[in-house]
């Protein structure tokens, strides 16, 4: 079977930090023919008191149990980057109504 190129991913993800609160984890899809990396990502969660609705100390058991991770420098979330003069890109407008916003003015996923 001959492999077309973009037919098949390799998935990784990985936890990149771990900091007092919150923790980052980065991902990557990689074109299994060519090992091209086509996305990379990260994202940051931050632990939170549900009552407080604050920031809260990410457990002592899991930074024990990844001291690696809290002593690696805190990577960047948001890179600037340049979009390849290759790419096929476009803009959609949307406009969201009041109706779609909740109490803490976020977006309905829906």
């Amino acid at each position: 079977d001959e492999q077309l190129p973009g037919s098949s991913l390799k998935v990784r993800a990985r936890m990149a930090y771990l900091g007092g609160t919150s923790m980052i984890k980065a991902g990557d899809f990689i074109d299994a023919s060519t090992n091209q990396v086509l996305v990379k990502g990260l994202i940051q969660d931050v632990n939170i008191n549900i009552d407080t609705r604050r920031p809260k100390a990410i457990p002592d058991w899991l930074r024990t149990h990844c001291p690696h991770l809290t002593s690696r420098p805190r990577p960047a979330t948001v890179d600037a980057f340049e979009k390849p003069s290759s790419a096929k890109s476009f803009t959609f407008m949307v406009t969201v109504l009041p109706s779609d916003i909740d109490g803490n003015n976020h977006t309905n996923q829906g």
